[in-house]
């Protein structure tokens, strides 16, 4: 399968400047890659910008359903290149009372829509004007066989409300199976401003490291089928808000974990892989230190201004969202990446019992309480680009893989990128 990813960074409410942002990316992009291409995937709205701060700063940017210019966009380039094109776009449902989404539309080669998604967790920022959609997609889709698609904030815990390990997203995809899972997305990164963009070329490795955790029950799963994960993320900066960049393809095959293709946090560029080729490396996290929440503030710092920290309650029913599996058991090690990151529910108090049906729309709350502080171990997360080099153990437990092949023959980024973040 030949994906691509389109990072770049879009600004609010600019959405031609933003076209034109995407095409030139797409115009300097070697043009074999381009007409190869089986999917491409762009980031959460992408051609719109993300960091809208109310119902009204956003309306003007409104798109009917399927059929605005974000979905005339993608139906253009899909028939030019000949593959699929998802691109994320904030809808607009006309009707007695007008209903507002963020959304993923998926069209096929000849401009016909195949899925039509909307994120079914918020972020604070949604919340101040989207409705929740009604679960997890999940089927077939064109020649992709089955699909599961999510949209950034849907791999966390429901509100940051929910436990750690009811994994909503992750069971879900565990469940389904599907030969490949899209997440379009608008990461955010919590770091300093200034010392993450001064190595733009470098991924942000404890961001890929808290998406792959969050895939925990995939992690498990001994079906031996490999299931193609695509993050199409976007970077740069809007107002306060840092993104994450680091747009990775990784497949993922009986607890092994390997990376396809991988960019930096604030490049600009596409990111093409085959994977049918070998990967460029494998992953592994090893465990580090305990951390105390006031030892790691800028890592827990809001990503909204005087947002406060949610609280949730020691018998929280957290959400289910479909999720029938049981629970795996908590591990002892987590992430604290950034972005639509910190899952951050206290698993020991956490009643899981009360859980929501896939095709029940959820409670909505457009209020902006935060997430509570978490206390978690920090995770250094490894790239073994190069022949013969088994994975570390993690200590405590196994690691992700201990995959051996030799350099991915078309990654965009090699073993140095990956230098400073790994020694």
């Amino acid at each position: 399968m030949r994906i691509g990813c389109l990072q770049f960074a879009p600004r609010v409410g600019e959405f031609e400047s933003n076209k034109s942002r995407a095409e030139a990316i797409l115009a300097r992009a070697d043009p074999e890659d381009l007409q190869s291409l089986d999917l491409l995937v762009l980031p959460e709205m992408a051609l719109s910008g993300y960091n809208f701060k109310s119902r009204e700063h956003i309306e003007p940017h409104l798109e009917p359903t399927t059929a605005g210019p974000s979905a005339q966009w993608a139906r253009e380039k899909a028939r030019e290149y000949g593959c699929t094109v998802a691109v994320g776009y904030p809808e607009k449902v006309e009707g007695f009372e007008r209903e507002y989404y963020n959304s993923l539309v998926v069209v096929n080669s000849q401009g016909e829509t195949l899925a039509n998604y909307r994120k079914s967790f918020l972020y604070y920022t949604d919340e101040t004007w989207a409705r929740e959609g009604q679960g997890f997609f999940r089927g077939p889709l064109g020649n992709f066989g089955q699909v599961a698609m999510g949209i950034c904030m849907d791999i966390n815990p429901y509100k940051f409300e929910a436990p750690w390990d009811a994994y909503e997203f992750g069971f879900h995809v565990q469940r389904l199976r599907p030969n490949l899972v899209i997440l379009s997305m608008a990461w955010l990164t919590n770091d300093d401003r200034t010392k993450f963009l001064s190595m733009p070329d470098k991924p942000d490795l404890s961001t890929l490291s808290y998406w792959v955790q969050r895939l925990t029950p995939v992690l498990h799963d001994k079906s031996g089928d490999e299931t193609i994960v695509v993050f199409s993320n976007r970077c740069g900066i809007e107002d306060d808000a840092t993104y994450a960049g680091t747009s990775t393809v990784l497949g993922i095959k009986n607890g092994e974990v390997v990376i396809y293709g991988i960019l930096g946090r604030n490049v600009e560029e596409l990111l093409v892989v085959d994977t049918r080729d070998l990967p460029m490396g494998e992953l592994v996290t090893r465990s580090t230190t305990s951390v105390e929440d006031e030892d790691s503030e800028a890592e827990e710092t809001n990503h909204r201004p005087g947002a406060e920290p949610r609280r949730p309650s020691a018998n929280s029913e957290g959400s289910g969202r479909g999720v029938d599996s049981p629970t795996l058991p908590p591990s002892n090690s987590r992430s604290s990446a950034g972005g639509h990151t910190h899952a951050t529910a206290q698993q020991a108090n956490m009643n899981i019992n009360g859980q929501r049906n896939l095709e029940t729309p959820s409670p909505r709350s457009n209020a902006l309480s935060a997430r509570p502080k978490l206390s978690a171990r920090k995770h250094e997360l490894m790239v073994f680009p190069s022949t013969g080099l088994t994975a570390a153990l993690v200590k405590g437990r196994k690691p992700f893989i201990g995959f051996r092949a030799p350099p991915y023959r078309r990654g965009r980024r090699h073993s140095d990128c990956f230098e400073s973040e790994c020694t």
